[in-house]
């Protein structure tokens, strides 16, 4: 889903705003700077657009839940000639606390059940993205909030009115886009609330 949101985004913003500088007249004079800034503006809000649309709270939902059945391993450091462990198997769903000897070394389990492979950087990825329940809608949040701020103050500094008229269309986008995520926050926050005081303790 996140290859389809940057490649759409970013098919969005060359479709929008690169193409029609590239049939301009030689003779029109445009600002480069404006068109910079616009080109890169209507990619982040046509990418935070399809992101908060691809990724409702249900499925986020899913992916904290896959992240914590994953969980994750912390390799051990030093040496363990007397350590009792196991050899990894990925048939067998590792309990907390787990040693295990994999070929990259020897590794800790952390999490409730712990199914992921030793070592592996997608995994890891993963479950640094998503056991946290709250930290992708977050991360998007501040975003956006960025993002608006910088277009409300575009919007109070501009004087030509192609420009007003382009930053507040982008601006309504965005208040949507903000809405919608400011919900889903909420929503989130209220269904993990029990998940998220037990994390705290």
């Amino acid at each position: 889903r996140i290859k389809q949101v940057l490649f759409n985004s970013l098919l969005t913003a060359y479709y929008m705003t690169f193409v029609p500088l590239c049939f301009a007249q030689n003779t029109l004079y445009y600002d480069t700077w404006w068109v910079g800034q616009h080109v890169v503006v209507t990619w982040l809000s046509a990418f935070l657009m399809l992101i908060v649309h691809y990724l409702p709270p249900k499925y986020l939902d899913l992916l904290h839940r896959t992240a914590l059945h994953l969980g994750r391993w912390q390799k051990v450091e030093g040496r363990h000639a007397h350590v009792p462990y196991n050899a990894w198997s990925e048939l067998t769903v590792w309990p907390p606390g787990a040693l295990v000897k994999h070929v990259k070394g020897l590794f800790k389990a952390e999490g409730i059940n712990v199914t992921a492979e030793p070592g592996n950087g997608m995994h890891g990825r993963f479950f640094f993205l998503f056991h946290q329940p709250m930290r992708v809608v977050n991360w998007l949040l501040i975003l956006t909030w960025l993002l608006v701020g910088y277009q409300f103050f575009c919007l109070i500094q501009s004087t030509e009115w192609n420009h007003i008229v382009c930053i507040a269309l982008v601006l309504f986008c965005n208040y949507y886009t903000l809405f919608k995520l400011l919900r889903d926050r909420i929503i989130l926050a209220k269904a993990y609330k029990e998940e998220l005081s037990e994390d705290d303790r």
